[in-house]
């Protein structure tokens, strides 16, 4: 809801509410795309969501992780982002490459 205080009635302006989700758990990290137009915002669950000009290439949320994601990185393409998990499980989307993991060194 906007609100415009001590300003002139805009009472004939229709109110805008915007439905946004509910994270299913904490925001860890919030990535930049190449362009700067976006970012992703990504939660402890492996949940992703995309904002500007971010695209969407999946993500772990539904899924059983080990351990909760705690960082997250775009591809030098923009094309698309790993995701890191705090036992050093890697989850790659969109040509992101899998390059190994610290979890099974």
């Amino acid at each position: 809801m906007w609100s415009n205080p001590g300003r002139q009635n805009t009472s004939h302006i229709p109110t805008m509410e915007v439905a946004v989700p509910e994270p299913m758990s904490s925001a860890v990290a919030i990535v930049p795309t190449m362009s700067g137009q976006g970012y992703y915002v990504v939660f402890a669950d492996g949940g992703v969501l995309p904002y500007g000009d971010a695209t969407y290439f999946g993500s772990m949320a539904g899924e059983e992780l080990h351990a909760p994601v705690v960082a997250a990185a775009c591809t030098p393409s923009g094309k698309g982002y790993w995701l890191l998990a705090g036992d050093g499980g890697v989850f790659c989307f969109g040509d992101a490459q899998f390059l190994g993991t610290p979890a099974s060194s």
